[in-house]
């Protein structure tokens, strides 16, 4: 029989707190917001997965070969630092903000650049085809 012993607060509690200090002073629109705390959280809770599943690795694994070396590695990576729990969801959190930052967005700028294929070589960034809705395209809207 072999015991696992994780401490819950510094894998899961303390990462979601962070997290959810970090957004709650995000100052967004409240939609921008919503939108901020779905993909940070998803994201902040695929991090805590990764994390027990790092602090259980190395006793699955063994002692011997290169599985246990990545496993040792991984454990002292992600268990033993307890920074790891404020700076992953602090990068979550910057990712998702800058990625529903209001005209962050390519689709939400007037700015013109160089596109190739385009008769006069440059449009406008709300004109590219990603940006387009098409039926049955799934663009994404201005």
């Amino acid at each position: 029989m072999k015991v696992i012993i994780t401490d819950s607060r510094s894998l899961g509690w303390m990462p979601i707190a962070m997290f959810v200090a970090l957004w709650g002073a995000t100052p967004l629109k409240w939609g921008q917001r919503l939108k901020v705390l779905a993909a940070g959280l998803g994201g902040t809770l695929l991090f805590i997965a990764v994390t027990i599943l790092a602090s259980v690795w190395p006793v699955m694994v063994g002692e011997s070969g290169w599985q246990s070396i990545l496993a040792m590695v991984s454990y002292h990576l992600l268990v033993d630092n307890l920074w790891v729990s404020f700076v992953g969801p602090a990068l979550i959190w910057l990712v998702s903000v800058l990625w529903f930052w209001p005209g962050n967005h390519p689709c939400h700028s007037e700015r013109r650049i160089p596109m190739p294929g385009h008769v006069s070589g440059h449009q406008t960034e709300s004109e590219h085809p990603i940006c387009q809705r098409k039926a049955g395209g799934g663009g994404l809207e201005k």
